[in-house]
Parts: C-alpha cells; structure tokens; sequence
C-alpha cells in the first residue's frame, strides 16, 4: 500500500451551512495551513482515486466564533504574521 499527501480546501463554516469537503475514503488530515485565498488541509491518502471521494463534514470557525455541538478539534492554521487564527473542526464519522 502506497502513501501521499493530498491539498483539500476547506469551506467557512456561515450560519449554520456547509459545503462537504470531499476526501478520499480513510484519508487522515495531517495538517491545515492558510494558502493564496483559502483554509486547507493536508491528508494523508492511500487511494486518491476520484471515484472514491467521500464526504467529510469539515468547517472553518475563527477565534471567537461559536462552534457547534459535536464538532472536533481537527487543526489550526494562521496566516501570514499571525494577523488571524482559524480553527478547522469536523463532525465525526457516525
């Protein structure tokens, strides 16, 4: 079984809506960074076989910002000097 990591994007989390992220199955997020205009995570993936994404419920919250019941701790990312912090959470998988 062979290894890589993978750049997914991660969509804020508004009011209550969300985008999926979509991952390859069994991916592991290893890290989250702020790059260009976005919040990404890093996965370590075994199949990155498109035909196999699956949906992983991933948010986006800033400091200060509420954070729903059931939601985990997955990474941290700030940008550039530290001027923000983001906080990237997930619902886990039933």
């Amino acid at each position: 079984m062979t290894r890589a990591v993978w750049k997914y994007p991660v969509p804020p989390y508004v009011e209550e809506t969300i985008r999926p992220t979509m991952l390859p199955a069994g991916a592991r997020v290893i890290h989250a960074d702020v790059q260009r205009d976005g919040v990404y995570v890093w996965a370590e993936v075994t199949d990155p076989d498109p035909a196999a994404l699956s949906a992983r419920w991933l948010g986006v919250f800033a400091t200060g910002q509420e954070i729903p019941d059931g939601w985990q701790h997955v990474a941290t990312a700030t940008t550039p000097g530290a001027e923000f912090v983001w906080h990237v959470y997930g619902v886990p998988a039933p």
